[in-house]
């Protein structure tokens, strides 16, 4: 890229050197994007080792202290929870575009502004819709799973426990923002530590007889840790964040971001979060277990295969701000065909080998 500046500032005739342009110098060069997109690599991949291990580890556990329903209305009522994301009407997506924009360009004052606006936009939108929105659904939870009678109350306390952690969703922004100035890798880390609090506190929390609600509790906690941590990170990256003030978003220009990221979301949505659902309305909770434990080896290798677009999107979109936009084509294709390819070649793989790890790990029954 270098090179590339300097052909194009290089004057046909001699010319002040006061004429010549500079690049600007907000924007990293490829050698440093190539290293963070590797450190958030290695991170994304510590990361998914330790969720492997702490679901392979936990889930025989759960198991003997919770028992095959608890674990299955758990996960089921996880999924309907997932869908109070839809009452923010595309608010989160847009959020990353509008915080994108400032932070390619190292502008960090533009930054702070518009993390602190949008914090202020989701804190609304989450106590007069979401949070209202998640008490209704709690109550009507242990119908939509299809949970016996004497479950019922259990997972409707824990449904209510759990709606405590929509009061952490403003910031969830902290986390964009390490990842639009390309820090994924502490990004990783801090959700590698919210994967280990969860599952060291729900096995506990179950081996104490908590059931369902010490689950929620669980989750709650886990995401608390994840939150505390990304928020000093940011706080430390973010030299202006004590002096800048907000940065007012255009509502028009918020409105026609938030609806095309609203159908995006619900088209990911569907396709990622309704299998749990599906399961227990077709048949009961406790078929839940065995569709997810399955399905644990492809989902968790899986994600390593996406792992590649998660840490490279910050850095095309710095790439973008530069203006080659032949380089930037050549990268996205690049990256097209890293996850073609390595997709088609490990999941294939891990298909012909799933029964015989699913065996070996909680036995032929499930």
């Amino acid at each position: 890229m270098k090179s590339r500046i300097e052909s194009e500032i290089e004057p046909v005739d001699p010319a002040p050197p006061a004429t010549v342009a500079e690049p600007p110098p907000s924007i990293a060069p490829a050698r440093s994007r190539s290293e963070l997109a590797f450190f958030a690599w290695a991170a994304l991949v510590l990361r998914s080792i330790l969720t492997m291990a702490a679901g392979f580890i936990t889930t025989p556990y759960l198991l003997r202290f919770l028992g095959a329903e608890r674990l299955g209305a758990f996960r089921a009522s996880q999924q309907w929870m997932s869908y109070l994301a839809f009452l923010y009407v595309g608010l989160g997506p847009t959020l990353v575009v509008l915080l994108l924009r400032p932070a390619s360009k190292g502008d960090l004052a533009g930054t702070v502004g518009v993390l602190k606006s949008g914090m202020r936009i989701t804190m609304r939108q989450m106590l007069w819709v979401a949070l209202p929105a998640g008490l209704v659904l709690a109550w009507f939870m242990p119908q939509l799973v299809g949970v016996s009678a004497s479950l019922r109350s259990e997972l409707r306390w824990g449904t209510l426990f759990g709606l405590a952690a929509l009061l952490l969703d403003p910031l969830d922004l902290f986390r964009t923002v390490l990842q639009c100035r390309q820090l994924g890798s502490l990004v990783n880390l801090g959700l590698s530590l919210q994967t280990v609090t969860i599952s060291a506190v729900a096995v506990w929390l179950a081996w104490l007889g908590w059931g369902l609600p010490g689950q929620f509790i669980a989750n709650v906690i886990g995401i608390a840790a994840c939150s505390a941590v990304l928020v000093t990170f940011a706080v430390r990256h973010l030299s202006e964040y004590m002096k800048s003030p907000r940065v007012e978003i255009d509502r028009t220009e918020l409105w026609a971001l938030r609806r095309p990221m609203l159908l995006t979301g619900i088209g990911g949505q569907m396709n990622l979060l309704t299998d749990y659902i599906v399961v227990s309305l077709v048949a009961d909770p406790v078929a839940v277990v065995t569709f997810s434990i399955t399905q644990r080896l492809m989902t968790v290798l899986g994600g390593f295969v996406s792992s590649f677009s998660e840490v490279s999107w910050a850095g095309l979109a710095e790439l973008r701000a530069t203006g080659d936009s032949e380089l930037f084509e050549r990268r996205v294709l690049e990256l097209i065909r890293l996850l073609l390819g390595t997709g088609l070649c490990l999941l294939v793989t891990l298909a012909a080998f799933n029964q015989h790890f699913v065996r070996l790990w909680v036995g032929q029954s499930y």
